[in-house]
This record gives C-alpha cells, structure tokens and sequence, in this order.
C-alpha cells in the first residue's frame, strides 16, 4: 500500500480554498472528500479528529497508521 493523502474540506470554505491552491502547487496527490457531499466522509473526519472541522488533511502511511491533521495558513506579519 502506498502512502495516501486525503484532504477533508467543504464549500464556501475559503481556508480551504487557500489549502487547495497550495496543494494544487505541489507534486503530490491528494484525494479529495467534500464533507458535505458525503454523508460517510463527515463521519470519518469526525471518528478521526473529534469534530467536523476543516480544511483536514489525513494521512495514511504504508503502514496503515492514520493521522488527521487540521490545516491553517500562516498570516502575513
């Protein structure tokens, strides 16, 4: 099993619109889970990071370990 990323995210969400566009720059592959489009993918953000918050990006490993991590952008000073 490879590595997966998948980035939890929702509409009208502009941090996530921002985590899109970063990620968009990159050469990697994320899926991504539109959490109001699915029933299933909310409720598996919510059993792995304890709300429905997002932007999240999950990372399974080759060795099956899973994390969640919420994403924010840095601000500009």
């Amino acid at each position: 099993m490879d590595e997966k990323l998948i980035l939890y995210l929702r509409d009208y969400c502009g941090y996530c619109a921002m985590v899109q566009d970063v990620i968009s720059e990159l050469t990697v592959d994320v899926e991504e889970r539109n959490i109001w489009e699915n029933d299933t993918w909310q409720n598996e953000l919510i059993a792995g990071q304890g709300s429905a918050t997002v932007p999240v990006l999950c990372r399974i490993t080759t060795a099956g370990a899973v994390s969640y991590t919420h994403l924010t952008l840095p601000t500009k000073a």
